[in-house]
């Protein structure tokens, strides 16, 4: 119940109720509430309740909300919880994350042309960079988490000039963004008062320039974009307005995300986007689609009082009261201040969740669909491209709770060939909501394809010693359906199966408890994998591991293998360190330093990581040293990687090393460094193989 009134003709800027401008935010920010406040500046830009600009924020910022808050400023970087943020989460490796941020009836009118204006935020800019991070899902790595905005942007006629860009329900201006999970917006854009184009304009976002391993997940836009029908517009979407390609698009991904096309009948999910990447249901839905549950929760959505998605019960939705419902009745975090846990009504229960893979031309797979309260359920699924593939409901059965049904999928295409296509499966009975699920079906002919690494306490490894439990990590390309593992060496005879990770289907594991050997102090295990994936395929792996009584080195002293591999996974601090001997390493695959720290440090950030080599080597030779990274996309491949400037190495030769990768700062022993220690160095019979079709720089030995 408090205003901010900034008045007469002059142009004043950074307006808030808090904080007109900071630098360097770095404490957590949390339990932040507004509510019925009104900042009155027409003639300001940079305005925001919270912040008008925040220059460097990071570290964790959540439970803020803004509740029937009105601000009405002139054009420039405007936005509930803040105008403008720049470099986003400078200084810090997890970046800045917001979660459970919301903005309820929040209204913001601009009285000249709109440029970079979002319910939340006006301007967001992330200066973290997200490579490396394809596979991770969990939270701790997403930037948004549980971001909602509802209420209305609008603007005031100005005759002289009123072009607007860079509008959004959420954010009108997004720069680098990283990861964006359960989010949506019911906010209405109103820009009917200007009578010129408006450019960048979306549900979500205005504009989004994007980066490597983008994505958004789990949300949607229920509000309506309003502009003038008398002229023409540019880049205006759903969801997003304006997409740029701002780097390599490599691992971006939109999963679940849905609009309303029944109000916003003209626009598609994407106004503009420079280059392809995966649009994993991006759909337009009807008003009663979007307010059904089983629209979420066939692609995944996480809601409470089912665990089949999840347990973090991130999402609630009103789907009981016969009016007024809760949100307009679309869905709601359950965290929300209007929450109540009691309106949800889950629909009919349908089991298998996960898609259906094939390598045969007939396969069939029995359904389950489950209903507490009993009753026959009606199973029935229709193929979205009959071209592709058939599917027949046979031998339905209903015995109390549980009803199955046989489902057969007939293969289209001639024998040998892969296509997909999805496969729609619904279920009704009278005592529960429909249920639905819209499941992948792959005709695979495919082996997986596989990689191995070791960890030992969440560490990454080399080597491992006797008394340590060692993880060996098998990651495939596609679920797991089984895997047999054997190694054999340094006193090792072992043959067992893998396990597969409960979380993740496309990681399978093996922890060896490391014995004591009393004949070798150290030696070789040599370690081979069968992996079978979920339509029949299977493929073989091999990897090498060296284990030992010990891998600590006294004094510094490398006088072995095992003492070698310490020096690289755990001994990146620059601690010094003096060859003694001639070491071969023929058979091991080595990481770089820099992101082995970045690992062990858990650095989201690979990047930025920096390692430090203080090495002797005595005038002996290194042979046979390999590093690969071309399966794990890292931009400074070599032996030390991003060094600091503490790196020094001399005295030391190495002999047919051989380094592999798809980028740039590719090297054998360090890939960049400022002022680092080099010399009496040889190398010899060696090569770098830069591999892949992009453009790469800074190329050496």
């Amino acid at each position: 119940n408090s205003r901010v009134d900034v008045l007469g003709s002059a142009n004043t800027d950074y307006v808030s109720l808090v904080l007109a401008q900071g630098d360097h935010l770095g404490s957590a920010r949390t339990n932040i509430i507004f509510k019925n406040n009104t900042i009155n500046a027409p003639k300001s830009n940079r305005v925001g309740l919270l912040v008008g600009q925040g220059n460097f924020p990071r570290n964790h910022w959540y439970n803020i909300s803004s509740e029937n808050d009105s601000i009405y400023a002139k054009s420039h970087g405007i936005g509930m919880i803040m105008g403008i943020i720049n470099n986003a989460g400078w200084g810090n490796n997890d970046g800045l994350i917001f979660e459970d941020v919301s903005v309820q009836n929040g209204f913001i009118s601009i009285s000249e042309n709109p440029d970079q204006v979002g319910m939340l935020f006006g301007r967001y800019e992330n200066s973290v960079s997200p490579s490396n991070q394809a596979e991770s899902e969990d939270d701790s790595i997403y930037n948004w988490n549980r971001i909602s905005a509802t209420g209305t942007i609008t603007t005031e006629l100005d005759s002289t000039n009123n072009r607007g860009y860079n509008v959004g329900g959420l954010a009108g201006y997004m720069q680098h963004g990283k990861k964006f999970k359960n989010i949506y917006s019911q906010v209405v854009i109103d820009l009917t008062s200007q009578t010129q184009s408006q450019q960048s304009i979306g549900g979500i976002f205005g504009y989004h320039n994007i980066s490597s391993h983008h994505i958004i997940r789990h949300g949607y836009f229920a509000g309506e974009i309003k502009l003038n029908s008398s002229v023409t517009h540019e880049k205006v979407g759903a969801l997003i307005g304006g997409l740029q390609n701002g780097g390599d698009s490599a691992g971006t991904k939109y999963d679940g995300l849905f609009y309303n096309g029944e109000i916003n009948n003209t626009l598609s999910a994407l106004g503009e986007r420079e280059s392809e990447f995966a649009l994993s249901t991006v759909e337009s839905k009807t008003t009663e689609e979007m307010k059904n549950i089983s629209t979420y929760l066939s692609v995944g959505w996480d809601f409470i009082e089912e665990t089949d998605n999840g347990i973090s019960d991130d999402w609630s939705i009103d789907n009981s009261s016969f009016s007024d419902n809760l949100n307009k009745g679309y869905p709601y975090f359950d965290n929300e201040s209007f929450s109540d846990s009691t309106l949800i009504r889950l629909p009919v229960r349908i089991l298998p969740n996960t898609d259906i893979r094939a390598r045969t031309t007939v396969a069939s797979v029995t359904f389950t669909a489950i209903v507490p309260e009993g009753g026959a359920t009606n199973i029935t699924a229709t193929s979205l491209d009959t071209n592709i593939v058939d599917v027949e409901v046979t031998n339905t059965q209903t015995q109390d709770s549980i009803t199955t049904a046989l489902l057969t999928f007939t293969y289209k295409g001639a024998v040998g060939t892969e296509n997909s296509t999805q496969i729609k499966i619904e279920a009704s009975n009278a005592n529960r909501p429909d249920g639905k699920l819209i499941l992948n079906y792959y005709q695979d002919q495919t082996s997986p394809s596989i990689t191995t690494s070791f960890e030992v306490d969440n560490k990454f490894r080399i080597g491992a010693e006797s008394g340590e439990n060692l993880k060996i990590k098998i990651k495939a390309d596609e679920p797991i359906a089984s895997g047999l593992i054997n190694l054999n060496g340094w006193g090792i005879d072992i043959t067992d199966n893998i396990e597969i990770d409960s979380l993740n289907n496309k990681i399978g594991y093996y922890i060896l408890d490391v014995p004591s050997n009393s004949v070798l102090t150290e030696g070789m295990t040599s370690i081979s994998m069968e992996i079978t994936d979920l339509a029949g395929n299977y493929n073989t792996s091999t990897a090498s591991v060296v284990l030992a009584n010990s891998r600590v080195p006294t004094n510094g002293e490398i006088e072995s293998v095992a003492h070698f591999t310490w020096l690289i996974d755990t001994g990146y601090d620059g601690s010094s360190a003096v060859l003694t001997q001639d070491i071969d390493l023929q058979g091991i695959t080595f990481y770089p330093m820099s992101y082995i720290k970045a690992y062990n440090d858990n650095n989201t950030n690979f990047g930025s990581s920096e390692a430090k080599l203080n090495l002797d080597g005595g005038g002996f030779k290194i042979s046979n040293l390999f590093i690969d990274s071309s399966s794990y996309d890292f931009p400074f491949t070599s032996l030390v990687g991003r060094s600091s400037s503490s790196t020094h190495i001399r005295n030391i030769n190495f002999d047919n090393a051989h380094v592999i990768s798809e980028n740039s700062y590719t090297a054998i022993l360090v890939s960049s460094v400022y002022n680092g220690n080099f010399h009496d160095i040889t190398i010899e019979n060696s090569r770098v193989d830069v591999l892949g079709s992009a453009n790469t720089d800074y190329v050496s030995l």
